[in-house]
């Protein structure tokens, strides 16, 4: 099946429990997903839409989506590496240059590049623009001339959630 995007989109879609408790976010494409599946019923629609070319025929992308099924969760102690995790944990902000970021514009920097060792984990990485990391390119911190803003730590889970929800308020705004 082959999607046309009329738009250029990288908006979460909030996703619920049956039981309309907050489970996450997740992109938009997986959203369609689990609502082509049946797995999942709109709650509120978003405004764009997607069209699929070959049988000619669109989609509205939600704001949030239910689960049919209850999905009991189970708590992690530590929250798994992951890019999306590291541009949520640095609240989608350049860490050498400040400037906020949407989704499509954050990069992940390695402090010590791969180049010479670095590793991809909590530690090493941070949200970079891509002028800076393109700046920085293969340089160590130390020789690069801006300044890391915040140490990379990996968050605990109670922070990560705090930081989360404060990342889906500017989703949230247009529902009240």
């Amino acid at each position: 099946m082959t999607i046309k995007e009329v738009f250029v989109m990288n908006d979460l879609v909030i996703v619920v429990n049956a039981d309309y408790t907050f489970l996450s976010s997740i992109n938009w494409q997986r959203s369609i997903v689990l609502l082509y599946q049946n797995k999942a019923e709109i709650v509120k629609e978003g405004t764009r839409q997607i069209y699929n070319t070959s049988k000619s025929y669109s989609y509205v992308v939600p704001k949030i989506i239910r689960l049919v099924k209850y999905v009991t969760q189970i708590f992690k102690s530590k929250i798994p590496y992951s890019k999306g995790n590291v541009f949520i944990r640095d609240r989608f902000t350049c860490q050498y240059c400040k400037k906020k970021l949407t989704h499509s514009e954050c990069t992940v920097d390695h402090v010590t590049p791969k180049a010479r060792g670095g590793k991809s984990t909590w530690e090493n990485c941070v949200t970079s623009c891509k002028k800076c990391n393109g700046d920085k390119g293969d340089m160590h911190l130390k020789d690069f001339r801006y300044i890391l803003q915040t140490t990379p730590v990996q968050p605990n889970v109670s922070e990560f959630t705090r930081i989360k929800s404060y990342a889906l308020v500017d989703t949230l705004k247009d529902l009240w």
